[in-house]
């Protein structure tokens, strides 16, 4: 069954946070709200989820089609159409709907560590020498002759 509504305090499954797009990112749902201006459909809940990151807490607006909610399956738009012809013609683009396997493990190494992001700041601030410019001496151009035509008698 797709879950389709989500209340404040959930745990979902979001794409599109790591580098990776293969690998969902757990988040939480901190709020829920409807958008009523023109153009939107004032029926669909949009959810504010908040992922941990190592620095603070990342914001994303997401709907229950964009959402997933287990770390194995995918995102709700998507999980409706299970092995049927779509779900075929969708694996030939490249894009699989079922993993055929996740490990936590090869989660963490998608992301870099504090200390190996900043060994890598310290590292571009020795290594950034920029060439010293050399500027082109400066010469005064020829003046141009412009003669005005005479006017000649025909």
């Amino acid at each position: 069954m797709v879950k389709t509504r989500y209340d404040i305090g959930d745990t979902v499954w979001v794409y599109g946070i790591y580098v990776s797009n293969e690998v969902p990112c757990q988040g939480k749902i901190v709020h829920c709200f409807n958008l009523n201006f023109e153009g939107f459909d004032p029926t669909v809940d949009h959810y504010v989820i908040a992922v941990d990151s190592h620095i603070e807490p990342l914001i994303e607006v997401r709907t229950w089609e964009t959402i997933s909610q287990d770390e194995h399956g995918p995102v709700g738009g998507l999980r409706g159409l299970g092995n049927t012809a779509d779900s075929k013609i969708l694996a030939r683009t490249g894009i699989n709907l079922w993993p055929s396997s996740t490990n936590s493990e090869d989660d963490d190494d998608l992301d870099p560590t504090p200390d190996q992001i900043h060994a890598a700041m310290e590292r571009s601030k020795q290594t950034a020498v920029l060439p010293p410019l050399f500027a082109k001496e400066f010469k005064k151009p020829k003046p141009r002759n412009f003669h005005k035509k005479r006017n000649r008698p025909q």
